[in-house]
């Protein structure tokens, strides 16, 4: 489970989960490179400039992978919703002002703190890691 035999430049090799089968392929076997990574390309290249993520790590360069996915995602649920609010109200909740003097209502802040609670909880338990 989780392995795979390259053929070609890799002789038949099984390739672990965690390897990169890229540079694999490519025969680069002596590590993992984040700069030949999908994203990184001119004029920046690899951006890195504080050193974060290692040149062998590639755990650390997965973990940073996935989290700039989940804060693009969230980033743009966020802009869907600032446009959205303007449209759409949710039932239950059309007395509160629009924007940040919601939570200002009672109602509103009632349905702050359920959104708050409901995103912990499908983060603790549907989007654990």
């Amino acid at each position: 489970s989780g392995a795979a035999v390259v053929a070609g430049g890799a002789a038949g090799r099984v390739v672990k989960k965690d390897e990169d089968l890229f540079q694999l392929l490519m025969g680069k076997d002596s590590g993992f490179d984040p700069s030949v990574q999908l994203g990184a390309m001119p004029p920046l290249g690899f951006f890195d400039p504080l050193g974060l993520c290692p040149k062998d790590d590639l755990a650390t360069f997965r973990k940073y992978r996935s989290a700039e996915i989940k804060h693009g995602r969230v980033a743009m649920m966020a802009t869907a919703g600032a446009v959205a609010q303007h449209y759409f109200r949710i039932p239950g909740f059309e007395s509160p002002e629009p924007g940040l003097s919601a939570v200002e209502d009672v109602a509103g802040r009632a349905g702050a703190i359920e959104l708050l609670i409901a995103c912990g909880a499908l983060e603790l338990s549907l989007w654990s890691e």
